[in-house]
């Protein structure tokens, strides 16, 4: 959920939630193994994104597909949960360009 929601927000620039998700458990994820979780948005648009994701480990073993419709939040709402998001140097800041809309 989160990572495919981040997905959709790099593309749009604007902080995405879920508004439908399907989960596929292929496989029982094993214990003390380091994991990959990736996700990608395979249709964009101003109102909905859609988008996928896989939990896989380092050898490419799936262990869970999803997908999911993720809608964005208000510009006033990003602008809230930017506030409280920790930056470090170097970090892309996805929301500036939403949060100008706010304080314009």
């Amino acid at each position: 959920d989160e990572t495919m929601g981040w997905a959709a927000a790099v593309l749009l620039k604007r902080m995405h939630v879920a508004a439908e998700l399907n989960i596929r458990y292929l496989e029982q994820t094993p214990l003390e193994t380091d994991l990959v979780v990736e996700a990608w948005c395979v249709k964009s648009k101003p109102r909905m994104s859609m988008a996928e994701g896989v939990i896989r480990d380092h050898s490419g073993k799936i262990y869970t597909r999803a997908s999911g419709k993720f809608v964005p939040i208000s510009p006033e709402e990003n602008a809230f949960v930017d506030s409280q998001l920790i930056y470090h140097d170097g970090d892309l800041r996805v929301f500036d360009e939403c949060i100008a809309q706010v304080k314009a």
